[in-house]
């Protein structure tokens, strides 16, 4: 005799604000079925991101032509290694991150939603599905080209004083992820993982943010000074191009 899922697994029983609660094993069939997939459907995974980021892309398609993507994100232990780096690495400035696979998820979920309230113009990727027994949240897939690979191209020999088009916009979206950074720190959160691979950028529905796993609240100035000191750390780093690297700065003010 089969058990009923809800005593089998009782978390199935919870609800959230944003999503549902998949903690049954088969979690894709549940996100399909939300998504209003009938059952005819296939999918393919892809791995998304370093070895670190246990992110994969799922494709779901329907025999009628219909595709979705989504985003799975599983909080693995084996990440934990690299936030235990970083933390030793910080411990002479008093800096820290969080460690637990299940407090970077649940900021995560809390981050997600709290920054995108802050501003109707600030977007975040909307959440599909969480599992606590998986460890594993599902988000609607955000198409976009990453902050950091903007930067990174107009770094390799790009004449910021040009009229380039390109140049410009990639001026203003780091201008204007400095002013959402400002917008959360007013509210007194902090994302504390603010590298610029972390914003996507889209050309008809401008900056979405991403990585939420490190947000917390606002304790002190330092705080603040660090998301900023992050952003400028991964968008400058091992540059030797001086002049470039302050006028991104100036562009980030």
């Amino acid at each position: 005799m089969a058990i009923p899922l809800m005593l089998e697994h009782p978390s199935s029983l919870l609800k959230v604000s944003e999503g549902i609660v998949i903690d049954d094993s088969d979690y894709i069939a549940r996100i399909a079925e939300s998504l209003g997939f009938n059952g005819n459907y296939t999918y393919t995974l892809t791995s998304m991101g370093d070895k670190h980021a246990a992110t994969m892309l799922c494709s779901i398609s329907s025999n009628d032509g219909r595709v979705e993507k989504v985003v799975i994100k599983r909080y693995t232990d084996i990440k934990i290694a690299k936030w235990i780096a970083l933390n030793l690495w910080l411990l002479g400035i008093g800096r820290s991150y969080d460690v637990s696979p299940y407090i970077r998820m649940r900021n995560e979920y809390i981050g997600t939603r709290r920054v995108r309230e802050l501003d109707r113009s600030i977007r975040t990727p909307p959440i599909l599905g969480i599992s606590f027994k998986n460890r594993v949240m599902v988000f609607k897939y955000v198409d976009g080209i990453p902050l950091s690979k903007m930067i990174d191209e107009l770094m390799n020999g790009k004449d910021y004083n040009n009229s380039n088009a390109i140049v410009h916009n990639t001026l203003e979206y780091i201008h204007s992820y400095g002013s959402i950074l400002a917008l959360v720190h007013v509210n007194k959160f902090v994302l504390r993982d603010t590298k610029p691979s972390n914003v996507l950028i889209s050309k008809n529905n401008g900056i979405c943010l991403t990585d939420f796993e490190q947000f917390t609240t606002l304790k002190s100035i330092h705080d603040a000074s660090w998301d900023i000191a992050c952003f400028l750390y991964y968008s400058l780093l091992f540059t030797k191009d001086y002049d470039n690297a302050r006028i991104i700065i100036r562009a980030f003010r």
